[in-house]
């Protein structure tokens, strides 16, 4: 059955319709396919680029990112550098931001045309999370990096592909960005597939690019141009 989606502003519900989710985590967990629950033509962004419009579904809603979520997203970073086959180039103990800084991060995101933080909600508590930052020179700021990351026990939910499209329309609606980059481990096939179902293609490989585990592993740079 499709998914029904609530398009909801100032927590009033305007519309309803079945869209197509696609989920992919950067880098992530190796098991990270989802099953599309619905499809729709007229999808709609619901960024803080129209205003206070948030998105549900039926169990998890994707809403930007306040201040108030930092402890909530550190919380949710270190649970998932604690999972023992995460493909995230990252020790538990490098993982050092505090809440401060990322309050100020979100705060930043919040207020800025030039990157977006969302994030899944169900119940109240934080399931998932994208981002995409514009770089900071003139050089690079038609392009944003990509990342995003799901709580294990809501993977293969349908929750990174509403994420992931989220985040593309975002992108495509600034009219001022033309790439989307992201990373991913070469070895997370089920990534790489999805990822170029949303239009990303392989760009370079970095070989032995990180070593985790005892183990040399290459990296895939993957890109969308818009």
């Amino acid at each position: 059955m499709p998914g029904i989606f609530f398009l909801v502003r100032n927590n009033k519900p305007l519309a309803h319709q079945p869209v197509l989710l696609l989920a992919i985590a950067q880098y992530g967990n190796k098991s990270v396919s989802d099953k599309a629950v619905g499809t729709h033509p007229t999808h709609r962004f619901t960024s803080h680029l129209l205003g206070d419009f948030r998105t549900y579904r039926m169990d998890f809603m994707i809403r930007q990112a306040r201040p108030d979520d930092a402890e909530p997203l550190i919380a949710h970073i270190q649970q998932l550098l604690h999972e023992p086959d995460i493909q995230i180039p990252l020790h538990p103990a490098e993982f050092t931001l505090t809440a401060e800084q990322q309050r100020q991060t979100l705060a930043d995101a919040f207020d800025s045309l030039s990157s977006v933080f969302l994030v899944a909600e169900a119940s109240g508590k934080l399931i998932g999370e994208i981002n995409c930052k514009r770089g900071t020179r003139r050089a690079f700021s038609h392009s944003v990096t990509l990342g995003m990351s799901v709580c294990p026990e809501w993977r293969n939910r349908g929750v990174g592909r509403r994420l992931m499209a989220e985040a593309i329309d975002w992108a495509t609606k600034t009219g001022t960005i033309s790439r989307i980059e992201l990373f991913v481990y070469a070895s997370n096939t089920a990534a790489v597939h999805l990822y170029q179902q949303f239009g990303f293609e392989v760009e370079g490989r970095r070989r032995r690019a990180v070593r985790q585990n005892g183990q040399f592993m290459d990296d895939l740079i993957m890109a969308r141009l818009l």
